[in-house]
């Protein structure tokens, strides 16, 4: 059975790790994590019960678990929350819903962040809508630190201006999750066979 976080398994009110059924036997009244979770889903994004279940169980139960390792219930449900209300003011609550049932460790990932940095990098919101929508194991599995890399090692190849580095990146969002040697050897391939990128020009 999978496991997800009770603030009251463990002395101090500090998070604990429990088993769903157990943790209501031990601590009745005492909702888990995942009731926590089904509610913020129901109502920033109408996912029904039957929905829900089947995203905890394709490995929400573990993203939700990675996140609340990391900090208090609370503050992850605070994150949950933000990152929903952002993603849903760029996409609308129900592609946010599709993504999120197609990529579960979403529920773990710092999507607030992760908008905050397109929208550092001014990236528009068609692009946004372009990046998430085509590759959300952007958010889901990447992190900041590569796809920061990522956009300077751009620079670093002759793209030289952010609107041909964000015309790469909303064309394959994918080159945000790769190391800079990754990069080089994947911009010559697209310009070896003209897919549209020229390796030194931009595009």
């Amino acid at each position: 059975m999978a496991t997800a976080r009770c603030a009251g398994c463990i002395p101090g009110g500090q998070p604990g790790l429990f088993r769903p059924g157990l943790c209501r036997s031990l601590h009745p009244g005492k909702a888990p994590a995942g009731a926590s979770v089904a509610q913020l889903l129901t109502e920033r994004l109408a996912l029904p019960p039957a929905s829900f279940d089947a995203l905890w169980a394709r490995g929400g139960a573990r993203a939700w678990a990675a996140a609340c390792a990391a900090g208090p219930r609370g503050g992850a449900l605070r994150e949950l929350a933000a990152g929903l209300d952002s993603l849903s003011a760029l996409l609308g609550p129900a592609d946010v819903a599709r993504l999120l049932l197609a990529q579960p460790p979403l529920l773990g990932a710092p999507i607030a962040s992760w908008r905050g940095f397109l929208d550092a990098c001014e990236f528009s919101a068609a692009q946004q809508r372009e990046i998430i929508s085509g590759c959300p194991e952007l958010l889901a599995t990447g992190d900041l630190v590569t796809a920061g890399a990522a956009l300077r090692h751009l620079a670093d190849l002759g793209f030289a201006d952010d609107a041909a580095r964000h015309r790469v990146v909303a064309w394959n969002p994918r080159v945000l999750l790769l190391p800079p040697d990754q990069i080089t050897d994947l911009i010559r391939l697209w310009s070896k066979f003209a897919v549209g990128v020229d390796e030194r020009a931009g595009m």
